[in-house]
């Protein structure tokens, strides 16, 4: 499922092998759309690592499918869209949150900080344009930042520190 070989997951399946919603989020992992497809067409079980593991490996398609096709909040106890915008800050995939904010899904509390220990500035910086971190968070992100040693961030905290936090 990892690699998207639909023929081997076929032999395999024909040889009996047992199915486990580990399969899910190989595919999602990596991208492979026509596996997930197939696995839920075989009825193989599933859980909620579908979401993250596409969320992780920052394949937009594969979650854009799951809410087309009503798929989105399966196997998912708790705030969806809080645990995919996560990992999506965590792994510096913008595309990720911005499409969360423009479908009006949840972009999550703890995003800033999951950036931050990341080192994924970028993302830090969006927030901040679309007045996404108030004063309580920028010190937050300070201090994540200063604990994982990343400098760029700290830069970038000084000069917005000079400018007052105003964008």
């Amino acid at each position: 499922a990892k690699k998207g070989n639909l023929d081997g997951l076929r032999r395999l399946r024909e040889d009996m092998c047992p199915w486990s919603p580990d399969a899910y989020k190989a595919a999602a992992r990596g991208g492979h759309l026509h596996v997930i497809q197939w696995l839920l067409k075989e009825g193989c079980p599933t859980n909620m690592d579908i979401h993250i593991a596409a969320a992780k490996g920052g394949h937009l398609h594969i979650l854009q499918w799951l809410r087309a096709e009503d798929l989105f909040y399966l196997h998912c106890p708790g705030d969806r869209e809080s645990q995919i915008s996560h990992v999506a800050a965590q792994e510096g995939h913008l595309h990720i949150l911005k499409w969360l904010q423009k479908e009006g899904l949840s972009l999550g509390e703890m995003n800033h900080i999951f950036a931050a220990r990341a080192g994924q500035l970028f993302v830090l910086h969006w927030m901040w344009t679309m007045n996404l971190l108030s004063r309580t968070r920028i010190r937050h992100v300070g201090l994540h930042a200063e604990e994982k040693g990343h400098l760029s961030i700290l830069s970038w905290l000084e000069v917005l520190d000079r400018r007052s936090l105003s964008p």
